[in-house]
């Protein structure tokens, strides 16, 4: 909760220097001020002044890309708040594919502006690298939705057999795999396994379509092609 600042600093404060006593029932998000009269109006004025002055910012964006705000169990938006201070809300609830979810960020100015650049980085697909790793970059095309399987169970599986982490920016078809060396080999002919069949199919229809159209082509020039020579009837 924002009120409570960071390490519970904030809360603390305000209760010391107003002399209430402020408290967040678990499972709520409602704040009870108890004390003397005054002591109860200074803690309320010092409240509304800290959510004022951490009201942020707010970020839009597709439903489809939640997931990578998130990261895996929760593992980014965890991150980001913990390295900032600044508190991430999603509201994605009944929200999917290409709707449009609204993301608030709230805390100090600074706070805000760091989280807010730590988002942005996650929304195109950058991944922070930890010691040790090394990161490649894929490009699915077509493949992509074998890649990624229905809820994302196939990216989930590809990362458990091979313990690398896996990143498809949503409507790019790029694929970043993130872990060990030879674990992101292993990994990137396993994906390579998933596509070429699907680029295979991909080039013959297209150079169906060609030979199709080449053919239709040619059809309408014998059809109402030819010359006539110069000492013709004409029409």
């Amino acid at each position: 909760m924002l009120v409570y600042g960071k390490d519970y600093q904030k809360i603390r404060e305000m209760q010391d220097t107003s002399g209430a006593k402020l408290d967040i029932a678990k499972g709520t998000t409602t704040l009870k001020l108890s004390g003397p009269n005054e002591a109860v109006a200074q803690a309320r004025s010092m409240v509304e002044s800290w959510l004022a002055y951490c009201k942020g910012e707010t970020l839009q964006f597709e439903a489809s890309q939640v997931g990578a705000v998130y990261g895996k169990g929760g593992e980014t938006i965890r991150r980001i708040q913990d390295r900032t201070g600044a508190f991430v809300e999603v509201n994605d609830k009944g929200k999917k594919g290409s709707d449009i979810v609204v993301c608030n960020i709230l805390g100090e100015p600074d706070a805000v502006k760091e989280a807010k650049g730590m988002v942005m980085k996650a929304l195109e697909g950058e991944v922070e690298l930890k010691a040790g790793e090394v990161m490649e970059k894929m490009e699915l095309d077509v493949g992509a939705p074998a890649v990624i399987g229905r809820g994302g169970s196939k990216i989930r599986e590809l990362e458990k057999e091979f313990g690398v982490r896996l990143v498809v920016k949503s409507g790019t078809g790029v694929c970043r795999i993130v872990g060990r060396q030879d674990n992101v080999e292993k990994a990137k002919n396993e994906i390579n396994n998933i596509i070429e069949p699907l680029f295979e199919e991909k080039r013959i229809k297209e150079e169906a379509d060609r030979l199709a159209q080449q053919a239709a082509t040619s059809a309408d020039t014998g059809a109402w092609g030819g010359t006539m020579d110069d000492d013709g009837d004409g029409w």
